[in-house]
Parts: structure tokens; C-alpha cells; sequence
């Protein structure tokens, strides 16, 4: 079999190191494929021939390779290696592990099974082929190698007859594990070393004094090294073997196997492949549960958004989306969460919950009326079959029932504006069922996907699903409503000061834990963790409570059992500071655990900053950034260099790649990426392998990425079915280049289409911009050159085309010279597509409404598109600040019949965020960004709009804040109040007359004030 290879330039050591493992995957798939493929010979003519020291250090490396996949051959046929591994389908094997509730034993069944001799290996392989349903490893006791089996049954950890959580001194466990201590079985021929549970990353050892014990463990995994590890490639290889069978079984192997494969398993297999199983199990298998969560398995293991699209809408063709969303099940539920994960929970409010429970015959005057039964039947019907959604017990549910009576009160009283109630409702839902909330995404999500252009969702499929699943978050959130009653109670029993109240109703939460016993516990500890916290955020740099909170919260979990484990562990004085704290960390031997959560709690700190009124995704992007192991100075650099209008988008992004993906792109990739809109929609739609892909194929290049991630969202347009859209994926990863071709071309007949619909008359400003392009490509000094102006200016165009017709008017408008030239308008066209129609709409509605009645509009979106050059750490709350703007300029001009907008008015001393013209004549409006407190509130400003707008009794001053902070407005009118008595001097010194003053300030707060801005749901 021919190799052939072109390397770019002189054969560096990443170069080899690449081509060694190109070449193991390629000569692996000859070797296992029983009908080979032709692969794609090299493009273009042939290079320079390799000579002396450089030939040979090839060759090498391509012998390498080929030891490799001799080697990945004989594990993936079961053939015997010394020192290496097995996958067997021998069997069977039935082995109890640990004891269940109830005097009932999990069993260990096979086949498949895998012999190791590494225990790491053992543990990968297990990772592999039974992640999701948990596995065992047990120790072969007559030659001390390690056989590792799935679980025959579910085994989640409530289910353990006994058990509690350990951690090894000052480390998290390999391959970010958590260790559990439980019984384990003693066995004749075997020693159980650990049991993976179900869905979890916690692992069963056996008690104290038994024969592995996680320190042990944790040993015996440092023996192998990282090279030796499993690999995608090797358990692709596995995975096909097992599904050809032995060439006796035939069909039926496959179908067994293919009914006992995981989602991890599958991940490693090429789309087509899954794609063939699903047709498989369409042609030759009745619905029954095993077939239903086969399918689920294979749609976890999708790569991306445009895999699931893809896998959904062969589904739909083959009659299988009835078969999976026919009822709500434990099967279902898993499938909605891996689906809801990639968009989010379902943002709900106060008026949600009356709605649902309005739907349901829940009233004030049914409960009042003796309907509680009928509630309790509402409850157990929705709670059976899909215990796995909720974070109580069935017993915590139905006590909560009794009061249903008093919820219904304060959502009444939230929805009639009662700000101690909005505020209690809004802290509720922020916290409870956020599991369900992510179901419900997943259905809503699951509607959409596998449809042909033009189709519409069939909701009528879903209702019965979706009505229940609303009626469960509604359950879960009487249950923590029931719960704030206890944590209040517990509070107040120990005295504890308002900032660690608050981080005690923080440590409930996260811990699920409402019941008073819980509540109790959480508050018992949360003086000793507050002292650590603290301590943190002087290092940190942290020093608002409120905002301290928000960060902890965004902690991931094993960060906040070490930080609870550390203040366990610790005596610490109140004002202990970082040294004081490393101090007692080392002489405990947890300094590494108190600099790993001072590294995290600073990087929090930071991703809470970019992230502004968004906050959705950042533990899932603190997570993946911790476990890259990068220093805290590397990740500090990154997220200071992140843009504040992509972040959010950016987070959820690296929220869903994988550490590999991370550790391939690095921290420079990584911040790069943030500020490249289409190549985030391309990676959150395609996955982490495809982002990848792309990058290699478009080169350093950052304009080039951009510009195929472009031509590749055109071309799936083109293409239309979702199935051709992932082969042309999948070539475009196998090295095909002529993908490349057809995005550009794509983006060619795309601009061309944009052209077309450009008038003159309308959209004069970008039909010149594009007449430049023209000119810059006929004055080229070369035909490559002329090429090279082309393709920027067909995708200047194209991206222009992404637009509706009312957002091409807006930019149009701004593209005017004359009336925007400070504003780099362009920029417009590098947002995510959400926050590009957003301000184009608002800018839009502004300029459509008053066509000469707005002045100095350029200088707020220069804040959001020109914020270059804005000092490190000001850029963030400019943009805040300008988007503030634009959302109080459109209330004002809905609410308050604005006729003119003038922004940033100087007058002396103070700019005037707007000063409007309407009704009432000629209003001061002080637009206030704080997203989540008003603590940032300064007197001395209030006190100078209380002494400039006095002589007008305040009818021309207007107070707008963000919706975020409605709750706390009566707060600012009573801080401002205070400021006539303790200032009272110099008032009069500055003309005004205190009493009189502060009487016509009641009466502006009578009339409502301050308000909020409108900004969109």
C-alpha cells in the first residue's frame, strides 16, 4: 500500500508528530475496512523530494505510524498483545459489585468486555463503552489484570445501600472523577476495584481497610503514561469491530452490539455510520425501550448542531421521531436534558407559573374551596416516570403542596408590582428547576430540528410532554419556595452577618438541599466559609458583597466542595488575608487546594465582568477553562482580551468543546475566536472536531477562517437538507479541497444575489462602498491581487446580504459619511447575528421616528463600535453604557412621546446621558447600566442632580435604570431623600432651599420615579 506525503516546508517535530498519527489513523482504517476506499490522491504537483537527515526522519515517522496501527488492529480484533489490551465478545458475565437499597446487588454483565493490564486503560476503555450506564473494573486475582464490564442496571448514587464522598489529599481524582467509599462485594475469583455509577463522574471503592482504596487507585494510574492512553482512533476501530460481528453471529451480533453501545462509543464512529445504524434500527426493530434508548445514545453523541439536524431529520423520514417523543419517560428526559444543554434553561417569570397553574385548575379559590386533593393528584401524575428531573425527593414534593395557597399569594403580589415580592420571585426562579427549565429548551429545541425548509414544527406531537414538563417546574419550585422558610430560620439561629446569610442561602441552593436539616447544615458552616471567601476575594480583588456572591455562584461544583472542605479544615481569623489563608492551608496540606480556588475565584471574577447582564454559560466555560491547566496568568490574559459583544456567545461556545479541543486551540486561539462571530456560529452548530477542521483548512489566518465559515453557512442553505450538509463536513475533514471551492462559490453567487437587491435611491451609501471594491479590483497590480480584492469584496457583500430589508435601510444610513463619519459602521457586520439586528433595530426605529430630531447619536455607537483604544477595563462599561443609551432612547420615545433626542449634553460640570424634548418641554434623563445592584450608585452625582434640577421642583429630571435592578428603585428614591438632611449645607449654600426641595421631591417619587428602560424579552 502506496503512503504518500507532501509536508509544507522542512519536516518539523510538530509536523512528524502530526504526520505519525495521520498516518496511524489512515493505515488503521485499511487495515480493519473490508472494502477499502480510495482515498484522495495529493492535490497540485508534486514538491521537492526529501534528502538526507530529513528523508530519514520521515521514514521514521512513518514507520511509527505504522506500529500504531498494527497495534490499534490487533486491539480492535481481540487478538492477544503482551502488556496491552483485549475487547472480548466472549461472555457471559454476570458479577455483583456493591449492594444496592432494599438488599438488592448492581450487577457487572458482559459482553463486550476489555482485559487490561493498566488500570488507567481499563478506567478508558470503560469511559468509552459504558460512560453513560457506568461500569466496573475488577481485578482478576490469578494474573493481576484488570476486566472491565458495564452495568447491567442503572445505578445512580441514591441508590447505594451506603456510601459517602472522600477526596485524595489536596487533589481532584484522575480523569476528574470523584471517589465515593462504599461496600463494595467480596468476590472468589475477583477484587472489585470501582464502579462507575450511572450518568455520574463519581466512582464506588470499597470502605476502609479494603483491598483498593482510592489512594491506591489514584497510584496505580499514575503508572501509565499519558501516550499510552485510549484514543478516538483505537475505539473507532473497537467500535466497528464489534458491530461486523465474527462472521457467525452476523446480523445478530451487530443488532446485539448495537443495542449495548454508548454514546461515548458512538462519538468516535464517522456520522455516515451512525447514520447507517439508524436506518438499521428503523428496517429491523420493533419501538421497544432498549431500540429507544439506542437512539438516544446515538443522537448524545452528535458533534454539533448541523449532526443533529442532520441525525433528526432521517428520524422524521424513517418514522422514528413518533416512536422516541411518543410519551414522557426516564429515556425521553435524558434526551431533552442533552439537547436543552446546548441552548440553555427556558427563561420563565412569575406570570409563567400563574399561567401554568391557571391551565391546570389551580387557583386561590379552588385550594380555598378544599382542591387539595385534587393538587395532590395534579402532583403524583406528574411526578411518576420522570423522578430524574426533579432535585427533591417525592415526599420534600408532596409536603410542599400545603403551601401552594401561600405561592399563589406572592406571585399575585409580584405581579402587581410589590417590589419585596418581584425581588423574591426573581431570586425563586432564578435558582429552582433549572434541570426541568433545560427540558423544556430541549423540546422546544427537539420541534425544530430535521425539518425541510419551509416545514413547520408539529407542536401537536409535544403538547402532552411539554404541558407536563411545566407542571413539574412548577412542583420543584414550591419545593424551594417551602425551603427559603427553612434557610430563614436556620440563618437566623446562628447570627450570622447579612453577607453570610446570604452565602448560606447560596450554599443551599447549589447543594439542593431545602429540607430544614439541609438549610440548617448550609447555614452551620456558612460563618467559617465566609471567612475563606473573603480571604479570596482580597486576592481576587473583589470587593462588592453583592457582586462577591454572583461570582461564587458561578464556581463549578468540585470548586465549591473544596471551598467548603477548606473552611472545614481551617481556623481562620474574620479578616484573615490570602498569606494568612495559605499559611493554614499548608500546614493542613491543602496549600495547592487554596491556590487552585483563589485561581478560580480571581478568573470568575473576570468572566463576570465581560460578561455584563449575561451570565448564562459561564460555569459550564469556567469549568473547561480550569481543567485546561493553564496558569492563572494565561487565563487571566484571556478573558482580559475577550470583546465584551461576543462574550456571552463565546462562553456558551466554550462551554460545549471538549479539553482536547481546548488544549489544540491554546489560550491565544481561544481569545482570538471571541471576535469571530461566524466562525462561533460555525463551531456551536458543527462541534469542536469540525472547528478544528476548519481552522487547519483555513489557515493562520483569522480573516480566512471568518470568510469560510461564511461560505460554508451559504452553501448549507444551498444544499437545504441537513443530511448533505454533514457529508460535506465530513469531506471537508477527510482533506477534501474541493469544499473550499464551493464555499467560496457559494459566497460568490450570494454577493452576486445581494448586488441584485440594492436600489439606487435607497441604498446609495453601499452601492458606493461596493463601487470601490470594483475600482480597487480593476487598478490591481496583478491578477492575483485582482483575485484576492474580489473575494474580500464578494464577502463584504455577502455578509451585507445577511440582512433583512429594513436593517440594509439602517446601515445604509450609517454608511452616510456625512451624517456617521466617526463611526466605523462595518463593525456592524463583525456582531453575532443576535446583538447585529438588535442594534440595527433600534438604531432603525430611532432614525425612522425622528429623521432630524436625533443629535450626537454617533458618539453612543462609536461606544459600541468603535471601542478601541477605550483604557483596559473601560471598554466593557462603555459599550454597557451605550447599549443603556440606545434602550432608554427608544422607551423614551414609546413612553414618553419623545420628539427630540440629544446624547452626551454637556452641561458645566455633568453630561447628560439624554436630554429629550417632548410634552412636558425639555427633560434631563440619567440612563443608570447596573445590571444586578445599585451599590455602584455615587452620592455626590445624586446630590448634584438634586441641587441642578431644584429650581424645577424635578419635573425636568428622569431617572431610567436597567429592568434588572426594578426591585431596588425604592431604594434609590430613599437614599436620595437622605441626602436633604445629612447635605442640608451645602444645599443652602448652593441656593436651594432643603424643606421646600425635598417636598417636591416626594411628590416626583409619588409620580413613579425612578423608572426602568424597556429592553427586549
Amino acid at each position: 500500500m502506496p503512503i504518500l506525503v507532501r509536508l509544507a516546508g522542512r519536516p518539523t517535530d510538530e509536523l512528524l508528530a502530526e504526520l505519525e498519527e495521520s498516518v496511524a489513523r489512515s493505515v488503521t482504517a485499511r487495515l480493519l475496512a473490508r472494502h477499502p476506499i480510495a482515498e484522495p490522491r495529493p492535490q497540485g504537483p508534486p514538491g521537492r523530494p526529501l534528502e538526507g537527515e530529513d528523508r530519514a526522519r520521515v521514514e521514521r515517522t512513518i514507520r511509527r505510524g505504522i506500529g500504531k496501527a498494527i497495534a490499534r488492529r490487533r486491539t480492535a480484533t481481540g487478538e492477544p498483545m503482551a502488556g496491552a489490551d483485549r475487547v472480548d465478545r466472549i461472555g457471559p458475565y454476570r458479577v455483583p459489585v456493591v449492594a444496592r437499597t432494599g438488599n438488592r446487588f448492581a450487577y457487572a454483565a458482559g459482553p463486550p468486555s476489555v482485559r487490561s493490564a493498566s488500570l488507567a486503560r481499563a478506567v478508558g476503555w470503560g469511559n468509552l463503552l459504558f460512560a453513560t450506564p457506568g461500569f466496573a473494573v475488577l481485578e482478576i486475582k490469578a494474573d493481576g489484570s484488570f476486566l472491565v464490564l458495564g452495568l447491567a442496571d442503572e445505578l445512580p448514587p441514591g441508590r447505594l445501600a451506603e456510601g459517602r464522598l472522600v477526596r485524595p489529599a489536596d487533589a481532584a481524582f484522575p480523569h476528574g472523577l470523584r471517589a465515593v467509599e462504599a461496600g463494595v462485594m467480596p468476590l472468589r475469583d475477583y477484587r472489585v476495584v470501582l464502579v462507575r455509577l450511572t450518568r455520574s463522574t463519581d466512582m464506588i471503592f470499597d470502605l476502609p481497610g479494603g483491598a483498593w482504596s482510592p489512594d491506591r487507585a489514584a497510584a496505580e494510574f499514575g503508572r501509565t503514561p499519558q501516550a499510552q492512553l485510549i484514543s478516538p482512533d483505537m475505539a473507532h476501530a473497537v467500535g466497528r469491530r464489534l458491530l461486523e460481528g465474527d462472521g457467525d453471529g452476523g446480523p445478530a451480533d451487530t443488532e446485539r452490539f448495537l443495542l449495548s453501545m454508548d454514546r461515548t462509543m458512538f462519538a468516535c464512529i464517522p456520522w455516515e455510520e451512525r447514520a447507517g445504524y439508524i436506518r438499521l434500527l428503523a428496517d429491523r426493530f420493533w419501538p421497544t425501550p432498549a431500540v429507544r434508548r439506542t437512539l438516544v445514545e446515538l443522537i448524545a453523541a452528535a458533534r454539533g448542531d448541523s449532526e443533529l439536524d442532520a441525525l433528526f431529520s432521517l428520524l422524521r423520514a424513517h418514522g422514528l421521531y413518533e416512536t422516541l417523543f411518543g410519551h414522557l419517560d426516564a429515556t425521553v428526559v435524558d434526551l431533552l436534558i442533552v439537547l436543552g444543554e446546548r441552548r440553555g434553561p427556558v427563561r420563565v417569570s412569575g406570570r409563567y407559573l400563574l399561567e401554568i397553574l391557571a391551565g391546570a385548575g389551580i387557583t386561590p379559590g379552588v385550594l380555598a374551596e378544599g382542591g387539595f386533593d385534587g393538587a395532590v393528584f395534579w402532583a403524583r401524575a406528574t411526578f411518576e416516570g420522570i423522578a430524574e428531573l426533579f432535585e427533591h425527593e417525592a415526599g420534600e414534593l408532596f409536603r410542599a403542596l400545603g403551601r401552594m395557597l401561600d405561592l399563589l399569594g406572592l406571585l399575585d403580589r409580584a405581579s402587581r408590582g410589590d417590589p419585596e415580592a418581584v425581588a423574591a420571585v426573581r431570586d425563586l426562579l432564578a435558582r429552582a428547576g433549572g434541570k426541568i427549565r433545560t427540558a423544556i429548551a430541549g423540546l422546544e429545541y427537539a420541534e425544530r430540528l430535521g425539518l425541510s425548509r419551509g416545514q413547520s414544527p408539529d407542536h401537536e406531537l409535544t403538547a402532552a410532554l411539554l404541558t407536563r414538563l411545566r407542571m413539574a417546574f412548577v412542583l420543584e419550585v414550591l419545593s424551594w419556595f417551602v425551603g427559603v422558610g427553612e434557610i430563614k430560620a436556620a440563618v437566623a439561629a446562628v447570627r450570622l452577618s447579612a453577607f453570610g446569610a446570604e452565602l448560606a442561602k447560596v450554599l443551599v441552593w447549589i447543594r439542593r438541599a431545602s429540607t430544614a436539616a439541609g438549610a440548617a447544615g448550609a447555614a452551620g458552616e456558612a460563618g467559617k466559609v465566609e471567612r475563606v471567601v473573603r480571604a479570596l476575594a482580597r486576592s481576587a480583588r473583589i470587593r462588592d458583597e453583592a457582586r462577591l456572591l454572583r461570582v461564587v455562584e458561578l464556581l463549578p461544583e468540585r470548586h465549591l466542595e473544596e471551598l467548603a472542605r477548606l473552611a472545614e479544615a481551617l481556623e481562620l481569623p474574620a479578616d484573615a488575608t490570602m498569606p494568612v489563608l495559605l499559611a493554614a492551608a499548608r500546614k493542613r496540606g491543602l496549600h495547592g487546594t487554596a491556590r487552585e480556588l483563589a485561581k478560580a475565584l480571581t478568573v470568575a471574577g473576570r468572566l463576570e465582568a465581560k460578561a455584563g447582564a449575561s451570565t448564562a454559560g459561564l460555569t459550564a466555560a469556567l469549568t473547561r477553562l480550569m481543567e485546561t491547566g493553564w496558569s492563572r496568568k494565561e487565563l487571566l490574559a484571556l478573558v482580559d482580551g475577550l470583546p465584551s459583544g461576543g462574550t456571552a456567545e463565546w462562553a456558551l461556545l466554550v462551554g460545549r468543546l471538549g479539553p482536547h479541543h481546548l488544549a489544540a486551540l491554546g489560550p491565544e486561539s481561544l481569545r482570538t475566536l471571541a471576535y469571530l462571530p461566524r466562525t462561533m456560529e460555525f463551531a456551536g452548530d458543527a462541534g469542536g472536531d469540525a472547528l478544528l477542521t476548519l481552522i487547519r483548512r483555513a489557515g493562520a489566518e483569522a480573516f480566512d477562517a471568518e470568510a469560510l465559515a461564511q461560505g460554508l453557512a451559504l452553501r448549507r442553505a444551498e444544499l437545504g437538507d441537513p443530511a448533505e450538509y454533514q457529508r460535506l463536513l465530513d469531506r471537508m475533514a477527510a482533506g477534501d479541497q474541493r469544499v473550499l471551492g464551493e464555499a467560496e462559490a457559494a459566497t460568490t453567487r450570494f454577493a452576486a444575489a445581494t448586488r441584485a437587491r440594492l436600489k439606487p435611491g435607497t441604498h446609495d451609501h453601499l452601492l458606493a462602498t461596493l463601487a470601490e471594491g470594483d475600482e480597487q479590483i480593476a487598478k490591481a497590480a496583478s491578477p492575483a491581487r485582482a483575485a484576492a480584492y474580489t473575494r474580500q469584496r464578494d464577502r463584504f457583500a455577502a455578509a451585507i446580504g445577511e440582512l433583512d430589508d429594513a436593517e440594509l435601510v439602517t446601515l445604509n444610513r450609517l454608511a452616510d459619511d456625512d451624517a456617521y463619519g466617526g463611526v466605523d459602521w462595518s463593525n456592524v457586520l463583525d456582531l453575532p447575528a443576535g446583538p447585529r439586528s438588535e442594534l440595527l433595530g433600534l438604531v432603525g426605529e430611532l432614525t425612522d421616528a425622528l429623521p432630524g430630531g436625533l443629535h450626537n447619536l454617533e458618539e453612543v455607537l462609536a461606544g459600541i463600535l468603535n471601542p478601541h483604544g477605550v483604557r483596559a477595563g473601560a471598554t466593557d462599561r462603555a459599550i454597557q453604557g451605550s447599549w443603556g443609551q440606545l434602550y432608554a432612547a427608544r422607551t423614551l420615545l414609546r413612553r414618553h412621546g419623545a420628539t427630540s433626542l440629544s446624547f452626551e449634553v454637556v452641561r458645566g460640570d455633568r453630561v447628560v446621558d439624554i436630554v429629550t424634548d417632548g410634552p412636558n418641554g425639555l427633560v434631563s434623563v440619567e440612563v443608570k447600566t447596573y445590571l444586578e445592584s445599585i451599590r455602584w450608585l455615587k452620592d455626590e452625582q445624586l446630590l448634584k442632580d438634586l441641587i441642578h434640577h431644584a429650581p424645577t421642583g424635578y419635573d425636568d429630571l428622569l431617572y431610567l435604570f436597567h429592568p434588572n435592578v426594578a426591585g431596588e428603585l425604592p431604594q434609590v428614591g430613599a437614599r436620595m431623600l437622605e441626602l436633604f438632611d445629612t447635605n442640608r449645607a451645602r444645599l443652602v449654600a448652593a441656593g436651594v432651599a432643603p424643606d421646600t426641595a425635598a417636598a417636591a421631591f416626594r411628590r416626583w417619587l409619588a409620580a413613579g420615579n425612578p423608572r426602568t428602560y424597556e429592553i427586549p424579552e
